[in-house]
């Protein structure tokens, strides 16, 4: 790859780190509006499983994403996980119930799983031979702390706009750039180790971790259950 397209995918790779880090945070600045228009009576007893939904989900299939990405390699990984949570995104913006928004979280979530894991495999990959690979995990970092200071910030403006749909929507344009410019700019030699999928071994890794998840946040101890997804 040329100098110019290395640095237009390191800054593809810092705009999905921002995605995946907003996204944890900014959801819960909105949790009245959302709550006062899906659910207004019973909304807030399933509040917590709007932010567990994502995390469990995206702890559930971070194992999996480091056997893909030896597997297939790790542009194609990237890009399936951003459309992945582009998908989740959307769908969170048309839900219709409390029901509905918790399981395309969950959907939003596998997606993000992917987002920083693989990204700082790109941003690895992205580095010039011979250069410091540390530097792009360094900025990494702080666009993460960027994201995770913004994140209420955002999420507070469209709260007060009453447009909590937007929170979801802001991602697509972002996502898309993140999308097309990585097919184009990027050229990462596709190197793959041959590798065996343990999916036994992931699902009791997966449910280990939900496990520790789901007691550390509460959500299994004392909180409703999440409601069925209702048909739109």
């Amino acid at each position: 790859m040329t100098k110019n397209q290395r640095r237009v995918g390191m800054v593809l790779c810092l705009f999905t780190i921002v995605l995946a880090i907003l996204d944890q945070n900014i959801v819960s600045s909105a949790i009245v509006p959302i709550v006062r228009d899906l659910d207004p009576v019973h909304g807030v007893e399933h509040v917590a499983w709007l932010v567990a939904a994502f995390a469990l989900a995206a702890t559930v299939v971070l194992p999996l994403y480091g056997r893909l990405t030896d597997a297939f390699g790790a542009k194609p990984v990237w890009l399936t996980a951003v459309g992945i949570f582009l998908v989740g995104s959307v769908l969170c913006g048309a839900a219709q119930s409390m029901g509905q928004l918790i399981a395309f979280r969950a959907i939003q979530g596998a997606g993000a799983g992917g987002l920083m894991s693989v990204t700082m495999v790109v941003i690895a990959n992205l580095a010039e031979p011979g250069a410091n690979r540390g530097r792009g995990g360094g900025m990494g970092g702080l666009f993460a702390g960027v994201g995770m200071a913004i994140g209420p910030f955002i999420g507070g403006l469209f709260a007060d706009h009453d447009n909590w749909r937007g929170i979801f929507y802001v991602n697509v344009p972002l996502g898309l750039v993140v999308i097309f410019g990585g097919l184009f700019a990027i050229r990462i030699p596709r190197v793959t180790r041959r590798t065996d999928l343990d999916l036994p071994g992931a699902a009791l890794a997966a449910a280990f971790a939900a496990s520790l998840l789901l007691v550390w946040s509460g959500a299994g101890s004392g909180t409703p259950g999440p409601p069925a997804p209702s048909s739109p």
